[in-house]
């Protein structure tokens, strides 16, 4: 998730888009980093900019006023004179009970009656003259580094700052997510590949399910590309992707174990589960489970079978039920195993979990109106070897 201020503000927006590392602290201040600047020696040193923000109701307002905080040494020129035109005082600031800034900085802008017009306007000003010194010394050196933002504020369940959602003015939409607890059943192929989607959305949770270990084989079903010395590992499959995904997303939780009839109750409090095993007869329990309490879920499927010509067909399956809509179950979940299905020996078809878990989650977002759907289809069946895309059970 973005910082919501930044994806309310046009210029907090602009700021992001082109490359400065804005951060929100505490619904309170906006700090830019890493801005270059000359310190007394004319050595060129990076420093933090930081000015208060102003709120209403969630709205980004104009600049309070004309000034800011700097954290650094004493900004310069590149004659070696210090920056009095701007610095005003020089001192300890207690920004928040964190960040103590080393200098007050005030210039009035010659126009438009001293007053910025935005932040934008505020931060590109004093950053054109804290940087221009240090540009005349180096030309590459530019406060524009699109770093990666870290999360400081502690907003939302991300590691870093969700900076793609703002760029593509989506912000807001992404809010539809932040109340959910998301299940995953199985992470072997089309689940990873699910896991790996809903990981970049601003779900409160993602608790995802496996007893089995992460093999060699695994590796050509899943994202990523794992090294020898991590295969050998043998690691549960939870526990590994897990660790792999909490990287981005804070609230990825491993459960190793495999879900039984006696051990459902730890499907409670989620408010969508994906189940993504290919053992249907273990399903039965699960999908009983999650309709009498109510939990909405998407079942994918995919079934593969050698031809004559020696080649493969094959369908995939994405199949949502909710509270309203679970009539279709019988028909469109298989719930009794396939000894013909190819899919249990021919595992290198990365492409085909991917395509499925992707049909997955965007059903899922439409469920979640992210994604408009007119139809509002319950199945989905996308027939490979026809490139046919069949949509059915309508609500």
């Amino acid at each position: 998730m973005s910082l919501p201020q930044i994806g309310h503000s046009k210029d907090l927006q602009r700021l992001q888009n082109e490359g400065y590392e804005v951060i929100i602290m505490n619904n309170a201040h906006i700090m830019i980093s890493n801005i270059p600047y000359l310190n007394k020696e004319l050595q060129i040193k990076r420093g933090n900019l930081i000015a208060s923000l102003n709120l209403n109701g969630g709205a980004v307002l104009k600049p309070v006023n004309h000034t800011a905080h700097f954290i650094g040494e004493y900004p310069h020129n590149r004659d070696g004179s210090p920056m009095r035109n701007i610095v005003n005082s020089q001192g300890e600031f207690r920004v928040n009970g964190r960040v103590t800034a080393n200098f007050f900085l005030s210039s009035k802008p010659l126009h438009k009656g001293g007053k910025y017009d935005d932040y934008y306007d505020l931060f590109t000003t004093y950053i054109k003259m804290l940087s221009s010194p240090a540009e005349s010394l180096d030309n590459k050196v530019t406060a524009k580094s699109f770093n990666p933002i870290s999360n400081d504020g502690n907003v939302g369940p991300f590691e870093y700052v969700d900076t793609n959602s703002c760029r593509a003015n989506i912000s807001f939409l992404e809010q539809k997510f932040i109340n959910q607890n998301i299940g995953i059943i199985g992470v072997g192929g089309t689940g990873s590949y699910i896991l790996d989607l809903v990981a970049k959305t601003p779900v409160k949770k993602i608790l995802i399910f496996d007893g089995d270990n992460f093999l060699q084989h695994n590796a050509f079903r899943s994202p990523g590309a794992p090294t020898l010395e991590e295969l050998r590992e043998k690691e549960n499959k939870a526990i590994r992707f897990a660790e792999k995904y909490s990287n981005m997303h804070k609230n990825v939780v491993a459960n190793t174990d495999f879900l039984v009839e006696d051990n459902l109750n730890q499907l409670n409090g989620l408010t969508f589960v994906f189940i993504a095993i290919d053992d249907n007869e273990s399903k039965k329990p699960i999908i009983g489970y999650l309709v009498s309490n109510s939990i909405p879920f998407i079942d994918v499927g995919i079934s593969v079978r050698m031809n004559e010509g020696q080649d493969l067909s094959g369908t995939l399956r994405t199949t949502l039920v909710t509270p309203s809509k679970k009539n279709h179950i019988d028909d469109r979940i298989p719930l009794v195993s396939d000894d013909e299905n190819e899919y249990h020996t021919n595992i290198q078809i990365a492409d085909l979990n991917m395509i499925n878990a992707g049909l997955a989650v965007l059903k899922w977002k439409q469920h979640s109106s992210f994604y408009k759907d007119y139809e509002n289809a319950h199945n989905l069946i996308f027939q490979v070897n026809e490139s046919l895309m069949i949509r059915d059970e309508k609500s």
